[in-house]
C-alpha cells in the first residue's frame, strides 16, 4: 500500500512540475512575441524574461533532484523491481512530456526546443539507470556462470 501511495505522489510531482514548466515556457514565448512587436517593451520584457528564465531553471533542477533522490534511495535499498519500475516511469514520462511539448509547440507556435529542454536531464538519468541495471544483470549472469 505504501508503494502505491509513494508512486502516486511521485507521478503527481512529475505532472505538476512539467505542467508548470510548460506554462512558464509558453508565457515566455508570449513575452518574446510581444517584445518583437513593440520595441518599447525592451527593458520590461528583458526583466520579465530573466525572471521567468530563473523559474524554469529552478523547475529543471527540482525535477532532477527528485528523480536522482528517488533513484538513489531505491539503489541504496537494493530493490531491483522498484528500480525497474522507476525506469519505466521515467521512460514513459519523458516520452509523454516530449510529445506534449511538441504538440504545444505546434498549437501555440512556440519553440519546440524550449518546451522539451527540461527533459534532457531526466532522459540522461534514465539512460544511466538502464546502464546500471544492465551492468547488474551482466554481473549476476557472470557470477552464476562461474558458480556452475
Amino acid at each position: 500500500m505504501a508503494n502505491k501511495k509513494f508512486w502516486r505522489i511521485f507521478i503527481s510531482f512529475l505532472l505538476i512540475i512539467n505542467s508548470c514548466y510548460f506554462g512558464l515556457e509558453l508565457y515566455k514565448e508570449g513575452i518574446r512575441n510581444q517584445w518583437m512587436e513593440n520595441e518599447q517593451l525592451n527593458q520590461e520584457a528583458f526583466t520579465e524574461l530573466s525572471r521567468l528564465g530563473s523559474w524554469t531553471y529552478f523547475i529543471e533542477v527540482v525535477l532532477l533532484i527528485i528523480i536522482v533522490t528517488v533513484a538513489a534511495w531505491i539503489i541504496m535499498k537494493k530493490h531491483r523491481k522498484l528500480l525497474r519500475f522507476l525506469t519505466y516511469i521515467n521512460i514513459a514520462a519523458c516520452v509523454i512530456f516530449f510529445g506534449i511539448g511538441i504538440l504545444l509547440a505546434n498549437i501555440f507556435e512556440a519553440t519546440a526546443g524550449n518546451l522539451v529542454q527540461h527533459l534532457i536531464g531526466p532522459t540522461f538519468i534514465t539512460v544511466l539507470l538502464i546502464i546500471y541495471q544492465l551492468v547488474l544483470l551482466f554481473m549476476k549472469k557472470r557470477d552464476s556462470t562461474f558458480k556452475n
